[in-house]
């Protein structure tokens, strides 16, 4: 099954931004998608970008990201947020290892800390919604760089480089999605892809055991 494009961004809070008035045709859609894809096999996959693959090809739903199809580009708004972060004392430190820091470890990405907490059972408890947090350390500043309502989950993130973020998704309908964004250019790509996976992702759980995470699984 295809998400109609129009009903996803409508639904989806994506990016609190606006709409940039010249929508990219479908051929120039395909020719962006197209040159992610060829610059992506041209380079060794970023290690969580690899993993996020990996772990959806061992359950039988091998993808990559040629296969993503452009649906959108927004202008891009750095709003405020209430959330903490590293260098405040109110900050959560159970959430310290799962931080995503770019190369030169002046900013972080914090996908976690909105989403989830360890229940009274030892279980993981998830909020409704997703907020994702940038974080400059060196100048000490914070924002949300983007959220998420409940039929969408970002799954994992990393720095493509200092200036561009990746966010890795799935929606409730078993449809996997990501985010190319610029903060130079001060805008947000989404990609899509086609078709509708059989297998129901447990990715993020498996990510948090790999950070250290403990918790009681069902």
């Amino acid at each position: 099954m295809k998400i109609p494009a129009l009903l996803l961004i409508t639904s989806l809070m994506l990016i609190q931004c606006s709409k940039e008035k010249n929508t990219p045709s479908l051929d120039q859609a395909r020719r962006d998608s197209d040159s992610i894809g060829m610059e992506s096999q041209s380079r060794k996959a970023p290690k969580p970008l690899d993993e996020w693959l990996s772990y959806y090809s061992k359950e039988g739903a091998s993808f990559a990201l040629e296969d993503f199809r452009m649906l959108s580009k927004d202008s891009l708004q750095l709003l405020p947020t209430g959330s903490s972060v590293l260098y405040e004392p109110e900050f959560d430190s159970l959430y310290a290892s799962t931080l995503i820091y770019n190369s030169s470890g002046t900013s972080y990405l914090d996908i976690d800390s909105y989403l989830w907490r360890i229940a009274r059972d030892s279980s993981l408890s998830f909020e409704a919604d997703q907020e994702v947090v940038l974080v400059d350390t060196a100048e000490k500043t914070k924002h949300r760089l983007a959220y998420f309502g409940p039929s969408y989950r970002i799954e994992e993130a990393y720095f493509e480089k200092d200036s561009v973020v990746m966010l890795l998704g799935n929606s409730y309908e078993n449809v996997p999605f990501y985010l190319r964004i610029s903060l130079k250019d001060k805008t947000s790509i989404y990609y899509q892809l086609p078709d509708t996976l059989e297998v129901k992702s447990n990715y993020l759980e498996q990510r948090l055991k790999r950070k250290g995470i403990k918790f009681k699984t069902p």
